[in-house]
């Protein structure tokens, strides 16, 4: 390419040496003429760089997209992929601020993170630096992007593409910091079902005392989908379902339950012969109910007729009116005389 701008500056140098003004009467200088073709030169240069034939990992169920709107310069670089069908889940962008009145490129590279941590670049230019990371959050992917570039401009100062934005799965748009605002933007997406797994740019180098773009666009390499999600959820799932479920609840019962906790029960309690104790006369509880304990049935207030009254009909809840009637029990108690 240097021969060439060389070739053209002679022949411009000799043409407009012997040339006459411009009937206008609006002269250029020598100078400004020799750089106006100086820069059609570099455009005819590029212009007739071809695509490259991507073929590596391309099959059936996968395309590549692009949004490249803008920088007919460069060459396109060697496509990169992200390993063991991972999918594409950050990216950086490489950016040189405004020059002022100098020559500006605005972006010069991209990098994009796979989901494992793979990063994959292609070819770059030398200007400006590159912004923080930003990345899909949870399970997202990269699904499409959108590019800022611009047209070119003529006789101006050309910078193609000047920034980038990409759209994850699960609905956010993530933009690098950085960016430049010349141009208009395009927008590119994978087909529903696939997401982005590789890509490459297409870089012009250095055109020394010319006009210089750096990064003129980039293309993306979508794949299919692999249901439910582009990554397994586990290292190493279970091939095949356990063969023998867990007997029914067990072969054999317990053996032998715990030992009965006595091997005899616990003797009824004691009760106290029947009399009368010192201390029921002083008890202040009705006699009706003193006299059907053992301590207290003997004393002469609950009666000293020998005729039936069981204790038992002191502590049934019934009225004596009732229990009274009861001759063979409850007949002859204190509470029936």
């Amino acid at each position: 390419m240097q021969f060439t701008n060389i070739l053209w500056t002679l022949i411009a140098g000799a043409w407009y040496g012997t040339s006459s003004p411009a009937p206008d009467g609006n002269c250029s200088s020598a100078s400004d003429n020799i750089a106006l073709i100086q820069r059609q030169a570099s455009v005819q240069a590029h212009a007739a760089d071809p695509s490259p034939k991507l073929t590596s990992v391309e099959s059936a169920g996968a395309l590549w997209i692009s949004a490249n709107n803008g920088g007919t310069w460069g060459t396109w670089g060697s496509a990169s992929y992200c390993p063991g069908d991972n999918p594409i889940v950050g990216v950086q962008q490489k950016v040189e601020g405004s020059q002022g009145g100098g020559d500006d490129t605005a972006m010069n590279a991209v990098r994009f993170l796979c989901r494992g941590g793979t990063w994959l670049t292609s070819t770059e230019g030398v200007w400006g630096g590159w912004s923080p990371v930003v990345q899909c959050t949870g399970s997202g992917y990269m699904t499409a992007y959108q590019m800022l570039s611009e047209s070119p401009q003529g006789g101006g100062d050309d910078t193609a593409a000047n920034r980038i934005i990409i759209y994850c799965s699960n609905g956010a748009w993530l933009y690098p910091t950085g960016g430049m605002g010349w141009g208009s933007w395009k927008y590119a997406a994978c087909p529903s079902g696939m997401y982005a797994r590789g890509f490459h740019s297409k870089v012009e180098g250095s055109q020394g005392g010319g006009d210089d773009t750096a990064l003129n666009g980039i293309n993306v390499y979508c794949q299919s989908t692999p249901a439910p999600t582009p990554y397994p959820t586990t290292a190493n799932p279970t091939l095949a379902p356990t063969n023998n479920p867990t007997n029914t609840p067990t072969i054999t019962p317990t053996d032998t339950p715990t030992n009965a906790p006595t091997t005899d029960p616990t003797p009824a309690p004691t009760r106290p012969e029947h009399g009368c104790a010192s201390w029921c006369s002083q008890d202040t509880r009705e006699w009706s109910a003193k006299c059907g304990w053992n301590v207290c049935n003997l004393c002469s207030e609950c009666g000293t007729n020998p005729g039936p009254c069981k204790q038992w009909c002191y502590h049934d809840s019934r009225p004596w009116s009732t229990k009274c009637s009861y001759k063979e029990t409850c007949g002859e108690c204190e509470p029936c005389e």
